[in-house]
């Protein structure tokens, strides 16, 4: 081997050495990062607080009767978004005690974490329907207006 070779392959090496240091560094960060999220109660699904904000964000971008209409609508909702809501957290809840049993189980864990996500689409199922009553009852002008706001956007 050449001097240069030798330099080459240390410089490798050191490079590779680096690269997975910052991996680590990287991976450690994402991890603490999610845990906070977790412990704190923000998983990152979309849950009822979440469509509430969902709602009240779009209701403020409406014209003001039609904003106020968005949020009769979610109002009127609201037990349906109660109910869906606690499905969800029940389905979670089973997914993870079968996650935490001695011996997991993974055929039913498997079937549990497909039930919580049927569960969370229903949550938002509820935010769908919503809003799609509202735009659907926008007289045409609004509408058109605001599609292409939102083309503007994409």
């Amino acid at each position: 081997m050449t001097a240069a070779e030798g330099r080459r392959s240390r410089l490798r090496l050191t490079l590779l050495k680096a690269a997975l240091l910052l991996s680590l560094c990287l991976n450690v960060a994402l991890g603490t990062y999610l845990g906070v999220q977790w412990r704190d109660g923000r998983h990152g699904v979309l849950t009822a607080a979440g469509a509430t904000r969902v709602i009240d964000r779009m209701a403020d971008r409406l014209p003001e009767a039609d904003g106020e209409r968005l949020r009769e609508i979610f109002a009127s909702k609201r037990i349906e978004l109660s109910e869906a809501q606690t499905r969800y957290d029940a389905a979670m809840r089973h997914s993870l005690d079968l996650l935490a049993a001695p011996d997991l189980d993974v055929a039913a864990f498997r079937d549990a974490v497909r039930e919580a996500r049927d569960q969370r689409l229903a949550v938002g199922d509820v935010l769908i329907g919503t809003i799609v009553e509202t735009l659907t009852e926008m007289p045409a002008k609004e509408r058109q207006e605001l599609a292409g706001r939102l083309r503007r956007r994409q």
